[in-house]
This record gives structure tokens, C-alpha cells and sequence, in this order.
């Protein structure tokens, strides 16, 4: 069941179709630092089957999130090369947090507006770190809680540090 949009449809907001296992992602572009093609994730020791590792990305290295474990662990495992999707999220008035999403292939650069975009009110399929789930240019998407996942990065690297 869809709920058609209610905002102005001259309003539209340039965003980016994330491709992951079971799932689109659906950001928009002024979070997405950077798409990464073929990038190599550096394993790293971690805690949470969810994080994957690294990657270095201008001198900095950006945890990576596999989208999928953040709520279930999976037996899903990314390839030697990966295309990344450098994120950057404002969590406070000073502060960034940086990390990286797995994506499974090419992403793409879409308007969302209410011509493009439905509300999914019963989705086929539901995640723990979904704020709403839509359908846009006739694809299910969900998007993502940064705020939760930005928080969970912060408590993960407090711990490792």
C-alpha cells in the first residue's frame, strides 16, 4: 500500500540510490562525500560483525558499514573490491562522523520529489535502522537512520580506542 507525498512537486531533492543486499538506500547527495570505485577494505579487528574494516580515504581511515549485519549478522562477505559510498554526517553542531556503506553495485543519482516518490505504509520487508520506507521511480527503498548508525559508530570506537 502507498501514501502519495504531500509536499509542494516543485520541491525536489537531488539524492543517491544505494543498490544493497534485499535493499536500496536512499540519501541525499548532501551526505554522500564521495562514491569509491574498486575500493579495498583494509580488515580491521572489530567487535561488531557490522564493521567491516577500512579504508583509507584522503589520509583518514573510514570505517566501513555492511548494511546488511547492522541488524542481523549475515553470512554476507564483500568482495576484495567494493564500491564505497563515503557518507558524512553532521552529528552535532562541530562535528562530523565519517564512514563508509558497502554498495553492492553502481549507485544512482535521482530527484526525489512527490511526482517520483510514494510512502511504502506496509513494506515487504522492514529494518531495525529504517526511519521511512518509499517506493521511488517504481523501486522500494528504504532510508537509512544515520543519526543511529553514527551513534553506534561513536560507542564502537570509544570502546576500541
Amino acid at each position: 500500500m502507498h501514501n502519495k507525498a504531500t509536499t509542494d512537486s516543485s520541491i525536489s531533492v537531488a539524492c543517491t540510490l544505494i543498490p544493497i543486499q534485499g535493499y536500496n538506500l536512499l540519501l541525499p547527495n548532501q551526505c554522500i562525500a564521495e562514491i569509491l570505485i574498486r575500493s579495498e577494505i583494509k580488515n580491521a579487528s572489530s567487535l561488531h560483525s557490522w564493521c567491516i574494516g577500512e579504508v583509507n580515504w584522503f589520509e583518514e581511515m573510514l570505517p566501513i558499514v555492511l548494511f546488511e549485519r547492522l541488524e542481523t549478522p549475515t553470512k554476507l562477505t564483500p568482495g576484495k573490491k567494493n564500491i564505497i559510498v563515503a557518507v558524512q554526517f553532521p552529528i552535532n553542531n562541530s562535528e562530523d562522523i565519517r564512514f563508509g556503506i558497502v554498495a553492492n553495485h553502481t549507485p544512482q543519482v535521482i530527484r526525489a520529489n512527490n511526482q517520483t516518490m510514494d510512502r511504502e505504509i506496509n513494506p515487504k520487508k522492514t529494518h531495525d535502522y529504517a526511519l521511512s520506507y518509499i517506493s521511488i521511480n517504481g523501486k522500494s527503498a528504504l532510508i537509512p537512520d544515520l543519526h543511529r548508525i553514527a551513534t553506534l559508530l561513536q560507542k564502537h570506537s570509544r570502546k576500541t580506542a
